[in-house]
């Protein structure tokens, strides 16, 4: 079953300092926006936290992107900078620093990363800084850097003065920015090149029903102030990052936080080589590198809370938390289905054919045409079945094909006895008895 938001669940599950944090907003929306801004936030500053992946060393860091109308209230991730600020403040007074703007060339991104030893945190509520770089002669050049970085691949500057070139071995970055669904392919310009499987995304969609707010008072309860909510955590993290900044963690999974991930991960995986699509499977295995960076930022932040006392010591090796597994995986499941969202609709926004002047009805009875007669069938079979027909045509995407089956069940089309997911077909209706539905059925 499809999810379109993170659940309370997992908000009754967090860390204390960021459980608190959300319950100064409102609607869910606000809190998912949130939780995914602050957690890419925090991550820039867990530079000595690492575990293992494949054989090589991953840091916390995320790229983050929520993608939702205009006015559907994106700037709450600004309230995930509010958090980590005086950490930045920290690191400034030491001649470093930790934010810096999106509209930076790859050569002066890394001028910067060298000077903060190798990381960052980019925070941009309108992608479109970030696109107008891209759009520079120079642009594919911070594309690369920001693939290269993602996986801490060393990177390169060569000047004509030797003794200007440098290298970052293991650069951080971490990025986290919002955009309206128009701004996506300004920024995401192919599916191809890698950069859209490297990011956490989160989709607010067109004709979501989002809670109207009263502006002229303060929307949470009235004994809390959010701003000395917010204020008060910058503190208090500051405090915990300071405590352990001399420490370095190393993070294990047990064979049964194994389990939980394989126990997700592999069918995601072979539903992926069922869609015979290479961009898709490379969605899955990225999301598995993101649900174990997540489950990083959660163990470490919740390590600081209870360990704030202890004597440092110079490395710790942790197993994650049982509770951040079970979060983390919750959270990328959701995000992961969202970027299904995004790619199909980059394939669309990008896809010229003979099927983009046919209507939605046509479009569902072709994908009804897909299904089988007498046998039962699931959601990925038919995905399956229409992708190999109609390969990455506009209208047929996984989201697109979602909503066919949903049309095509409203209609009547399947036996009903069956559950969500399963659909069987006693005896296909012709073209002529199957009637286009009203717009408001659309």
């Amino acid at each position: 079953m499809l999810k379109r938001t993170f659940g309370e669940g997992v908000y009754n599950s967090l860390p204390l300092l960021l459980k608190e944090c959300v319950s100064t907003l409102q609607t869910q929306e606000e809190k998912d926006m949130f939780l995914l801004g602050v957690i890419v936030a925090l991550s820039s500053t867990m530079p000595n936290a690492y575990t293992i992946h494949r054989d090589h060393v991953i840091y916390p860091m995320l790229y983050g992107f929520v993608i939702a109308p205009p006015a559907s209230n994106k700037g709450v991730v600004r309230y995930a900078e509010q958090l980590v600020r005086k950490v930045h403040r920290g690191l400034k007074s030491q001649g470093k620093g930790l934010i810096i703007g999106g509209n930076s060339s790859a050569a002066g991104m890394a001028r910067v990363l060298k000077v903060n030893n190798g990381r960052i945190l980019i925070l941009e509520t309108e992608s479109d800084v970030i696109s107008n770089v891209f759009k520079q002669d120079w642009g594919s050049d911070l594309s690369m850097l920001l693939r290269k970085a993602f996986h801490h691949e060393s990177i390169q500057i060569e000047r004509k003065k030797e003794e200007e070139s440098f290298a970052i071995d293991r650069p951080q970055i971490a990025m986290m920015l919002t955009g309206t669904p128009n701004q996506l392919p300004m920024l995401m310009r192919s599916v191809e090149d890698g950069l859209l499987s490297r990011f956490t995304f989160y989709i607010i969609e067109e004709g979501i029903d989002i809670e109207w707010q009263d502006t002229d008072e303060d929307k949470s309860s009235p004994n809390i102030n959010p701003r000395e909510v917010f204020e008060n955590a910058s503190t208090l993290y500051f405090e915990y990052w300071s405590k352990h900044l001399q420490q370095n963690f190393v993070f294990i999974r047990t064979p049964e936080q194994k389990e939980s991930f394989n126990a997700m991960f592999k069918p995601m995986f072979d539903r992926a080589k069922g869609y015979k699509d290479s961009h898709i499977e490379s969605l899955v295995k990225r999301h598995l590198v993101m649900a174990k960076r997540i489950t990083m930022v959660l163990s470490m932040l919740r390590y600081m809370e209870s360990n704030f006392m202890e004597q440092i010591q110079d490395e710790i090796i942790l197993p994650f938390d049982n509770i951040d597994v079970e979060v983390a995986l919750k959270i990328t499941e959701v995000c992961y289905q969202h970027a299904e969202q995004v790619y199909d609709m980059l394939c669309s926004t990008r896809t010229n054919d003979t099927f983009d002047n046919i209507g939605i009805w046509e479009k569902a009875l072709k994908v009804y045409d897909c299904i089988p007669i007498g046998k039962t069938v699931t959601r990925e079979q038919i995905i399956e079945s229409v992708r190999n027909k109609f390969g990455k045509q506009k209208g047929f995407g996984i989201r697109s094909i979602d909503g066919r089956l949903r049309l095509l069940k409203k209609q009547g089309m399947f036996d009903n006895s069956y559950p969500e997911g399963i659909y069987f077909i006693c005896e296909k209706q012709s073209q002529n008895e199957a009637t286009d539905p009203s717009p408001e059925v659309v």
